[in-house]
C-alpha cells in the first residue's frame, strides 16, 4: 500500500478555516464546510519536478514551446482541493447552476473564467482567512503528476476505468473503452498518488 511521507509541513495546521483535518496514505488534509457541503483540500509540499514532456513522449503536441520539458522548483508548499467544484457547493454559494450535466456531486461546468473568479472571491469573502485563489500552471502540473514522470500519473496508458474521456479514441494504440458521454461524480474514479481526484479530466 501506497504511503507518502511529508518532509516539509504546513506553517499552520489546521488552519483556522478548516471543519476537520487530519493525515492518511496520501498525506496531510484539511476541509471547509459550508452549509454542509464540505471541500476537502490536500497539502502539497515544496519540491522540484520535471514539467513539460519529453519530445519522444507519445502523442507530444510538436508545435509551439509549451510543452517544452524544464525543471521546475516551487519554493513554497500549497494546499490545493481534492477534486473539482461540485454542483453542491457551486450552489449553496452561488445560488445557481449553471451546469448542463445536473447532479450534486458532478462537477460544476459552463463556466468561465470570470465566473470562477467570481466564485473564488465570494468563497474569500464568507472565510477570509481560505485565501483562495486558482493554482498557477505549474502548481497544476506538480500537483496531477505526484511525483511521476510518465504522460499520466498512474504510467503509460490510461482508459476509461481511469480517466473519464472518449474511450473510443484511446492513447497511443490503447485498447478501446467506455465513453459515458457526460461528466460522472468527482469521487467515481481513482485518485492519484497524492489523493487528487480525477486530474486528468472529466469534465
Amino acid at each position: 500500500m501506497y504511503i507518502r511521507k511529508h518532509s516539509i509541513f504546513p506553517e499552520e495546521f489546521p488552519e483556522s478555516w478548516a471543519s476537520d483535518w487530519g493525515e492518511d496514505e496520501f498525506g496531510l488534509w484539511m476541509a471547509f464546510t459550508y452549509k454542509g457541503v464540505r471541500q476537502a483540500f490536500r497539502w502539497c509540499e515544496p519540491g522540484m519536478f520535471l514539467m513539460g514532456s519529453p519530445e519522444n513522449e507519445p502523442e507530444r503536441e510538436s508545435f509551439g514551446n509549451d510543452e517544452t520539458q524544464h525543471q521546475v522548483t516551487l519554493t513554497k508548499g500549497f494546499w490545493i482541493a481534492d477534486t473539482t467544484v461540485t454542483q453542491a457547493l457551486w450552489e449553496v454559494v452561488m445560488g445557481d447552476n449553471p451546469s448542463h450535466f445536473k447532479g450534486e456531486e458532478l462537477p460544476v461546468e459552463k463556466i468561465n473564467w470570470e465566473e470562477a473568479q467570481a466564485f473564488i472571491a465570494k468563497m474569500n469573502g464568507l472565510k477570509a482567512e481560505l485565501k483562495l485563489c486558482l493554482p498557477t500552471e505549474a502548481q497544476w502540473e506538480y500537483a496531477c503528476r505526484a511525483a511521476s514522470t510518465a504522460p499520466f500519473c498512474w504510467g503509460d496508458q490510461i482508459d476509461s476505468t481511469l480517466v473519464n474521456f472518449d474511450g473510443n479514441y484511446p492513447y497511443n494504440n490503447g485498447s478501446p473503452s467506455e465513453y459515458r458521454e457526460q461528466t460522472i461524480a468527482v469521487k467515481e474514479l481513482y485518485c492519484n498518488d497524492w489523493g487528487l481526484y480525477q486530474m486528468h479530466g472529466n469534465v
